[in-house]
């Protein structure tokens, strides 16, 4: 599918629409330190992947992934380099398992971000449980065995505080006629069709 600048730039609007919203959403938990904004946005076929994606070179990220059902099935991923996961972990204050702990904050943030499909802030899929995998993105994103005609949008997500920051690559894995029936919707209400995105 052809991505055209208008379409990246409805799709990066709403996703950064879901990062604001998702921010407040945990932040009603008390115990989420963060702000969340979007960095950077691209859409590629898998087959692209990952030379036209938001990628992460690192040989080992810790990568949570969930798999979603309903109006747009697929998987989704976030990961992180394992020393930003600790430290997401530790700034938290919650006694339990970190792994689990991890994961459970892994899915929040991917369910608050798959909200922008919905249009209201609601997910219009019913999600799995979180997967965490510690291996490199390139392992990750293919070990879910999409199909050749998946459309992977890529972003990049900053985590930030008051005195640190540190970035997140976000992985959506969607069909690419459903995902490009959902980014027409969007388009149609984007203003300056011709705007470019970093």
């Amino acid at each position: 599918m052809i991505v055209s600048p208008s379409r990246l730039q409805a799709f990066r609007n709403a996703l950064e629409g879901a990062a604001v919203s998702t921010t407040a959403g945990l932040r009603e938990s008390g115990i989420f330190p963060w702000d969340l904004s979007v960095s950077r946005a691209a859409l590629c076929g898998l087959s692209d992947f990952p030379e036209k994606a938001i990628f992460c070179g690192e040989e080992m990220m810790a990568s949570v992934l969930v798999s979603h059902r309903g109006e747009l099935p697929g998987t989704s991923v976030i990961s992180l380099e394992p020393g930003h996961a600790l430290t997401l972990i530790r700034s938290l204050g919650v006694e339990g398992d970190p792994l689990d702990i991890y994961r459970n904050v892994g899915a929040r943030v991917l369910r608050g971000i798959l909200g922008w499909f919905g249009g209201t802030g609601g997910t219009p899929a019913e999600l799995g449980d979180p997967i965490l995998e510690e291996r490199s993105l390139v392992a990750t994103i293919l070990g879910t065995h999409a199909p050749p005609n998946t459309l992977v949008g890529s972003l990049e997500i900053e985590f930030a505080s008051t005195d640190q920051a540190f970035p997140a690559c976000l992985y959506l894995l969607v069909d690419a006629k459903l995902l490009g029936s959902a980014l027409d919707a969007l388009e149609n209400g984007v203003a300056g069709a011709g705007s470019s995105v970093d």
